[in-house]
């Protein structure tokens, strides 16, 4: 177990030395036997599409290392804008003051023959074809970084006609397409690092995946329980006071809201007593007859019209501030949900939540997976978003489906009566 680990935290240790060095000297740190040695061993043991072994490689030191870059900086020059030019012609001269480069290949008659033999999967098969290729030159780096030789990887093949150019020059087949460049020498600064490498957070993509289910979860509770009873279960300005009030309860958000220093804070609070004082004295007009007791009844009768009065002047008052809190509780509402919602969409449009292996799923399938704008591969944050509405929606259903069961069970179970207990007679 020890040695599994020591050999993992070498690997890791290694991954983490590579790193990409322009200033190269025309020396090297081992000799041109090992760099040959170690490039064979990658293309050996690096692990391709069913086994196709479909990578090719040529080193080129001394006088064909500097005709390639001479070659390069022909063709870049003519490639980009002047202005360009004068930015990259410097960094063309120092890969060609470095020791050596090796070119890597895909065999394309390689990878012909094996479309012909897997039709079904011959659409990704270039796609696996450059994942083999980034990993032969991801090795050979390494390795090359382990012995003390700086590099840099370059991809002049993507230049009209750099490919072509080079395998005419040094007699390669027409089927060998060129992926890249592996510059190397040994680093005039050495292997330090002139400036730390920062990471990403890896929690990143699992706290989007939660914050995401959370957020469809509240909505989810929102949307069940109703914009109505959240925001506007009871308007206390517009109750009918000529109901039994006990019967209504109070609107918790509409009070809270009262309770801070607002201008309406006083005229809410004359509401409430003015409400309870009605509610009193009609009780009490209730319990007193109008024909035994006029004059009592009389006077309580004006009192009430008063307050009834008092009572409607203040809820036209509050009629304002109510549609101006029934506004902002709404778009609070909104903000902490959907809102919250579209903007981490729009956000993260192009965030894969999940990955897949190229070739699992027909293509078709691959774009709705990934829509609107993830990369194939990928599942988007809109189909994650929607998979969990659906999801928690259909919980929420067999919860309640569960419940209501529940409860008509215990409806139809016998109530037990309580027998007369027999008493012996004296």
């Amino acid at each position: 177990m020890t040695s599994s680990v020591a050999s993992v935290d070498s690997l890791f240790s290694a991954i983490e030395t590579r790193r990409t060095i322009y200033p190269l000297t025309k020396t090297s740190t081992v000799p041109d036997s090992r760099i040959r040695e170690i490039v064979e061993s990658t293309i050996k043991h690096t692990p391709s599409a069913f086994n196709v072994q479909s990578a090719r490689a040529v080193i080129l030191l001394g006088a064909d290392h500097e005709k390639l870059w001479e070659k390069g900086s022909v063709f870049l020059q003519k490639s980009v804008p002047a202005e360009v030019w004068e930015k990259f012609a410097p960094r063309v001269q120092g890969f060609k003051a470095a020791y050596g480069t090796a070119l890597w290949f895909e065999d394309s008659e390689d990878l012909d023959d094996l479309k012909e033999k897997n039709p079904q999967v011959q659409h990704v098969i270039s796609e696996w074809s450059d994942h083999s290729s980034g990993m032969h030159h991801f090795i050979a780096w390494t390795a090359l970084s382990l012995e003390g030789l700086g590099c840099n990887l370059q991809h002049y093949n993507l230049l009209p006609g750099f490919t072509k150019e080079v395998l005419e020059e040094w007699k390669l087949p027409q089927t060998w397409v060129l992926k890249s460049q592996l510059v190397f020498g040994k680093p005039i600064n050495g292997m330090v690092r002139d400036r730390d490498r920062t990471y990403k957070p890896v929690e990143d993509r699992m706290s989007l995946l939660v914050t995401i289910f959370i957020i469809e979860l509240i909505c989810y509770l929102v949307l069940s329980i109703g914009a109505k009873p959240i925001n506007d279960s009871v308007r206390l300005s517009t109750i009918d006071v000529k109901a039994d009030s006990r019967l209504i309860p109070p609107h918790q958000l509409w009070q809270i809201y009262n309770r801070t220093p607002l201008a309406s804070s006083k005229d809410f609070q004359d509401q409430v007593r003015l409400r309870q004082d009605v509610v009193r004295m009609k009780r009490e007009l209730a319990g007193i007859s109008a024909q035994d007791d006029f004059a009592k009844w009389a006077k309580l009768r004006r009192q009430h019209d008063k307050a009834m009065e008092e009572y409607d002047k203040k809820a036209a008052a509050l009629s304002a501030s109510r549609s101006s809190f029934d506004i902002k509780a709404t778009a609070i509402r909104w903000t902490c949900t959907r809102g919250l919602q579209i903007a981490l969409q729009f956000w993260h449009t192009k965030t894969p939540i999940f990955t897949y292996p190229r070739g699992w799923f027909p293509w078709q399938i691959e774009w709705i997976l990934g829509f609107p704008r993830c990369p194939y591969g990928g599942v988007s944050i809109n189909v994650w978003s929607n998979t969990c509405s659906v999801v928690i929606a259909l919980v929420g259903e067999l919860v309640g489906y569960a419940l209501k069961y529940v409860q008509e069970v215990r409806s139809r179970r016998p109530q037990k009566t309580k027998q007369p207990q027999k008493t012996k007679a004296n």
